[in-house]
């Protein structure tokens, strides 16, 4: 097997473990056993970071290819440049009447909130405006973290669901709000934050961005929040025809 891709299923190993043992730290009591799921993701943590490592002493190993190898004439490309989509600073392309595509990132302790933010969004989903996906939607017998990594690396708006439970995931953090960041910069993608509650955000990587609900006043803190969720949905839809229109 070649090395490089060894390492990269070794790292989706250690980022499932971190997820299950995060899951399982949430729904701890007893102070102890807590105490020791908290040392376990710290040992996994280290050991991504350790990968993650490797694999960029790999990336930028290269190949000296001599002189006498090198073709004499440059290739002929003429034709060859319409077959070839341009990426560089472009959100991923859509096609004709093709729905954005929307990922939730969130600490599944939100999750009646999510839902309630899904169902806000359902009138754009039967338009044809979005497509919505969170892991909740993932199949049995399917490997759970191809399925994410697939989503967040594909999809045109990341929702970033904000709250005290979102901000501690270390697997939020360290992963998908990571690589959302990456796509967002990179104009791949639309990067998002939905405030839910009050917490310490604008300091965070997307703490720039604007927020939703309106004004980035929390879901919980507004007195209907079917209010805020429609907020949210109407800026999600702005967004939306924005990026169809633009590509």
């Amino acid at each position: 097997m070649d090395f490089h891709k060894h390492i990269e299923e070794q790292l989706s190993e250690d980022f499932k473990l971190l997820k299950e043992i995060e899951d399982r730290r949430r729904y701890e009591d007893d102070p102890r056993r807590k105490r020791k799921l908290e040392n376990d993701i710290e040992e996994v943590k280290q050991q991504i970071l350790r990968r993650k490592r490797e694999l960029n002493s790999l990336s930028i190993s290269h190949i000296v290819v001599p002189q006498s190898e090198l073709p004499d004439k440059k290739p002929n490309m003429q034709g060859f440049t319409h077959d070839v989509p341009i990426l560089n600073n472009q959100i991923m392309s859509v096609q004709n009447n093709q729905a954005i595509d929307v990922f939730y990132s969130y600490a599944h302790e939100d999750e009646k909130l999510r839902l309630q933010l899904e169902k806000h969004l359902s009138s754009l989903k039967r338009e044809g405006v979005i497509t919505d996906w969170c892991d909740r939607k993932i199949g049995p017998g399917k490997e759970w973290q191809n399925e994410i990594d697939t989503r967040l690396n594909t999809s045109h708006i990341i929702l970033l669901l904000v709250s005290p439970n979102f901000m501690y995931s270390d697997y939020c953090w360290d992963v998908e709000v990571k690589r959302a960041m990456e796509r967002h910069q990179a104009q791949e993608a639309r990067v998002i934050p939905v405030i839910l509650e009050f917490v310490d955000w604008t300091n965070a990587p997307f703490g720039r961005l604007q927020a939703l609900p309106e004004r980035g006043r929390p879901v919980k803190e507004w007195g209907n929040r079917n209010k805020a969720f429609l907020s949210v949905a109407e800026g999600i839809r702005i967004v939306a025809k924005e990026l169809a229109e633009n590509l």
